[in-house]
């Protein structure tokens, strides 16, 4: 090993790549360090002959290896400065016991403020030992608990997946239970899954496709396809990569390359481009780490029986990114409306409306007609590489384009991981690459030419409605044939099925497919001789068909009704609060029917939403009375609700939508809407009530066929119109005022989401907030500004949701004071029990009762003092958080006094029936208890907004003076890995992942001394 100065970096050659070591000595965090790190690297080797793949490489080998120089700097980063914060720590608790022996023989008011000024000093140092612990149990549940996140998901899902393998079936039949050979039956399975067929006849494939008519692209957008990467593109496509995602084998989260992305970029592209001129990528870009999971009801003893997810590096993402977001602009142009898996614009909902129009739509012949559901056996495992690359020519795309994808599929490799033991790398020969940005586009590509087939041939005779031809319809590798003539149309269908089988590798399971017959024709052939299953229902894009149009709503919404039902159920007995159980609401119940919502339009009557929010109630309540009005509750969190669904809404807006969207389809859109404008035809222009009108006036029927060319036999329906419109609206003839639906539907900028549409019909309600009632109690006057903040800082005066929640019930009142009881109840006393002297209203029992008067007063010159301001006693402070009008503080300040607060009517609450006020102590007790938990969750968050330099000062139970000054630096307790080296071999990847994904979040401070650079 040699050692080089900083400067002399540049003068090395490619001879001299070898680890070296830099001195330096400045204050820098753990994303600074590495920033250093990885610009000096790129810096040195800007003017080397080394190629990019060697370059990357080092990245790798260098400070990236698995058990590479990155290991170690990483560890010697955490010793380093785990070192000095110890000797740090004992210097402290050193002079600290000094003090106390000093403050023992002299006894002194500076001692005394010095020991507490050190004792603070000591307890945020030692913060950082103390967040290993707390963080993983008690700050993480106070901070996520119970919000919308995986805490709360891992809690409700029962628990179905095991990672441990214990025993598996091999292929002769054995039973393996050793951990190794487990592995390696599952290494020799996939390896056979991914192994290419031989074929007789290579020249099949370009046969096929040049019988099937295929659309090209456009010469321009071929064009744009072709051209150079460039580093916006790559910027833009590590942007877009999503975080908190499992790494490749590599162990780089995403999290790396978005954080250094201005010093990996432009190394990255460089290396892209030399990949592609080699045609190889570097090796690391071409592995993936397999893992299985467990299928639902399927034998465990079976390898097929689990489902793999393939693990990528980020590095060979970021390319695939690039190149889907390329292609994805051009492919609307050349794949069909039939499939809309994964093509920009196209939705689910479209397939769905589309086999309802066939199905649900009278036949207008004799000819039997059947639906066939196609199951494509491990479809986007088993694409053949030659045929894809074929299939990209004869659709146009360039040779540059063309380039890049096979470069992505030279020679890929994978390691199946099972049970913490990974094997081999293995060689991979077919099949689009799972986790891959562009694996859905190219089986888009893959799959057309066998729906173009179907479209164009003869002899596959599809169903007709409203004169026009339905034959198939995608998503994805989800395949819907409409057949009518079966006993003729079935056997072209099986032929093209085998053809296409042969060039591209796609199977299609006979057995599992589903023939579903649409009219009573069809079961008059012989369906028993077909090689489907046949039946009168079967569950398509996650929807139950059933030949009746009214069984959709049992096999459906009934089905869901009582899934939920049984959810709730179980859900009951976890000990959550009202914030967790509407949570759980919307994670799990709304995705459920907003997505039925969206795709079965059907009349959904009241008594449906009635029980639907009954037993919703029941369950965020936990079977006790309500205290807060379900409306209340349905408020978004802006405006001091809980944003809990409102389902009938949802449901209206999903169906506001689809009128929406059919008011301005056309019979160029989609399969669905050609049939029916087709079913509307002739079409003249008038689509809504308003275009009868004229300058506002109803017109006559001689202006109409001026304007929209109507026929002269349409009069007695012109007649018929304006009698009902003379009838229903009083202004005739005069244009009625546009009603919220109007509004909605011409609003079409702001209005085309689910949500936008639910806003405005959530905003339409009467709701009327309890302002005045607290006015009243309180003898002060509320102003608009005051109210509005007092609602948004339901929200906003805590991270705990358990907080969040007293907060709310109390702007609402939800808690019945003895004054209210007795108005309940005659014969109640409602005096306060503390100091019977005047009604325990709600104000009185939070503020006016004078046993809280020196629990207030205290509280009030505490914060005053701490903050360096005068904040005179008032009921608006003490009982919302909120400074009244004309009080301006900064708004760190501002959460402070909220959250402290919130804490002193907590203990009001807990001291409810208690006769004597709570104690001060308590609540200083608390405040720095749960300040320390909120501390925590901005110093992970590396925050610099709130809780920034807070400092309490006079804590006078005790009689002692405390500062805490919480400064919102990182805080590395979950990275910290003692005695162990987590960079090497043997190693676990999650591991590696952690502790980078963490350093990099955290930005870690550190006095680095040393550190090792490797070229």
């Amino acid at each position: 090993m040699r050692t080089f100065s900083a400067d002399s970096i540049k003068n090395l050659t490619a001879k001299d790549i070898s680890a070296l070591i830099l001195l330096r000595r400045c204050r820098v965090g753990f994303v600074l360090f590495w920033t250093c790190s990885v610009s000096s690297y790129v810096r040195g080797l800007e003017h080397r002959e080394v190629g990019s793949s060697l370059m990357w490489g080092g990245k790798m080998g260098g400070w990236g290896d698995k058990g590479g120089r990155e290991g170690e700097q990483i560890i010697s980063y955490l010793s380093h400065r785990n070192k000095l914060e110890t000797k740090k720590v004992s210097e402290l608790r050193n002079e600290i016991t000094r003090i106390d022996e000093e403050q023992a023989r002299r006894p002194s008011e500076a001692l005394h403020r010095k020991r507490q000024a050190l004792h603070t000093e000591l307890n945020i140092l030692t913060t950082k030992e103390t967040e290993q612990l707390i963080y993983k149990s008690r700050q993480h549940y106070y901070e996520h608990g119970e919000k919308a996140n995986k805490l709360l998901a891992q809690q409700i899902h029962k628990q179905e997946v095991h990672n441990a393998i214990p025993v598996i079936t091999n292929k002769n039949g054995e039973e393996i239970i050793d951990h190794n050979k487990i592995m390696h039956t599952f290494r020799d399975y996939y390896k056979s899954s991914y192994s290419i067929e031989p074929k007789e006849d290579n020249t099949q494939s370009n046969a096929f496709l040049d019988n099937s008519q295929i659309p090209q692209i456009d010469a321009l957008s071929a064009e744009e396809l072709d051209k150079p990467l460039t580093l916006t593109e790559l910027l833009d496509a590590i942007k877009s990569l999503q975080s908190g995602k499992s790494s490749g084998p590599d162990g780089y989260p995403v999290e790396f390359y978005k954080k250094f992305s201005t010093q990996l970029a432009p190394l990255l592209l460089v290396t892209f481009t030399e990949a592609k001129d080699h045609q190889i990528l570097p090796q690391t870009f071409r592995q993936a780490l397999i893992t299985v999971f467990p299928k639902q009801n399927k034998d465990l003893l079976q390898c097929a029986s689990y489902r793999p997810i393939s693990l990528l590096n980020n590095d060979v993402k970021i390319l695939s990114k690039i190149l889907a977001r390329r292609m994805e602009k051009v492919l609307p142009s050349v794949i069909s409306q039939d499939q809309t898996g994964f093509i920009k614009g196209r939705h689910l909902s479209s397939n769905l409306r589309h086999l309802f129009n066939v199905i649900y739509s009278p036949a207008k012949s004799n000819t039997p007609e059947i639906l066939l559901s196609l199951d494509a056996e491990k479809a986007f495992d088993m694409i053949e590489w030659n045929y894809l690359f074929t299939a990209l020519e004869k659709f146009g795309f360039g040779p540059n384009i063309c380039a890049w994808i096979k470069l992505l599929y030279t020679s890929p490799e994978a390691s199946v991981c099972i049970n913490n033991i990974c094997s081999d790398y293995f060689k991979l020969e077919r099949g689009t690459r799972q986790g891959c940005p562009l694996s859905p586009l190219l089986f888009a590509i893959a799959i057309e030419p066998l729906a173009v087939h179907c479209r164009n041939s003869y002899q596959i005779k599809g169903i007709v409605r409203e004169g026009l031809e339905q034959k198939i319809s995608l998503y994805a590798d989800d395949m819907v044939l409409y057949i009518s003539d079966p006993e003729n149309t079935v056997p072209a269908v099986l032929t093209a099925l085998t053809e296409f089988q042969k060039i591209s590798g796609l199977r299609i399971n006979l057995n599992k497919s589903i023939l579903f017959p649409v009219n009573s024709q069809a079961y008059n052939i012989k369906l028993d001789t077909l090689p489907f299953t046949i039946a009168d229902q079967f569950k398509y894009l996650g929807v139950n068909i059933t030949s009746k149009h009214k069984a959709l709503y049992q096999q459906n919404f009934g089905v869901c009704m009582e899934k939920i039902k049984q959810d709730l159920h179980r859900w009951s007995t976890l000990h959550l609060t009202l914030a967790g159980r509407i949570n759980i609401v919307k994670m799990n119940i709304l995705p459920k029917l907003l997505f039925l919502f969206q795709n079965i339009s059907i009349y959904i009557n009241k008594l449906f939403f009635k029980q639907l929010d009954s037993i919703i109630t029941s369950f965020i309540w936990n079977s006790k009375h309500p205290r807060i009005r379900r409306a209340t509750l349905q408020r978004p969190q802006a405006e001091g609700g809980m944003a809990l669904p409102n389902f009938q809404f949802y449901y209206w807006a999903a169906n506001i939508q689809a009128i929406k969207t059919w008011t301005q389809i056309n019979a160029h859109t989609q399969a669905w809407s050609a049939i029916e404008v087709k079913s509307l035809a002739p079409l003249f222009g008038i689509k809504m009530l308003r275009d009868l009108y004229i300058d506002n006036i109803f017109t006559s029927f001689e202006q109409l066929r001026s304007k929209f060319n109507l026929p002269a036999t349409h009069f007695f329906y012109y007649l018929q119109i304006r009698n009902f419109v003379k009838q229903k609206l009083p202004d005739f003839p005069h244009l009625a005022p546009s009603t919220l639906l109007e509004k909605i539907l011409l609003n079409s900028e702001e209005t085309n989401t689910i949500s936008a549409i639910y806003k405005i019909l959530l905003e339409s309600l009467p709701f009327k907030d309890p302002r005045g009632h607290w006015e009243e109690d309180l003898l002060i006057n509320i102003s608009e500004k005051e109210w509005k903040v007092a609602k948004q800082r339901i929200h906003s005066s805590s991270i705990c949701a358990k907080h969040r929640i007293i907060q709310l019930k109390i702007i609402y009142r939800a808690h019945l004071s003895r004054l209210k009881l007795s108005r309940m109840f005659p014969g109640q006393d409602p005096t306060c029990e503390r100091c019977n002297q005047a009604p325990a209203s709600l104000g009185h029992i939070f503020w006016a009762c004078t046993k809280l008067t020196s629990f207030w007063t205290k509280i009030f010159k505490c914060l005053s003092d701490s903050l360096s301001i005068t904040i005179p006693p008032n009921p608006l402070t003490a009982v919302f958080g909120v400074l009244p009008d004309g009080l301006e503080l900064e708004k760190d300040k501002q959460t402070v006094i909220a959250f402290t607060t919130l804490l002193a009517r907590r203990l009001i609450l807990l001291n409810w029936k208690n006769p004597n006020s709570p104690l001060i102590s308590q609540w200083e007790t608390d405040v720095l208890y749960y300040l320390k938990l909120e501390k925590i969750k901005f110093s992970n968050a590396n925050s610099s907004k709130l809780l920034r330099n807070i400092e309490i000062s006079s804590l006078y139970m005790f009689n002692f003076s405390v500062h805490l000054s919480f400064q919102c630096h990182a805080s590395p307790s979950k990275n910290t890995v003692r005695g162990r080296n987590i960079w090497g071999a043997s190693s676990s990847l999650a591991l590696r992942h952690r502790v980078l994904t963490c350093l990099i979040i955290n930005n870690i401070d550190y006095l680095n001394d040393v550190y090792i650079l490797s070229v």
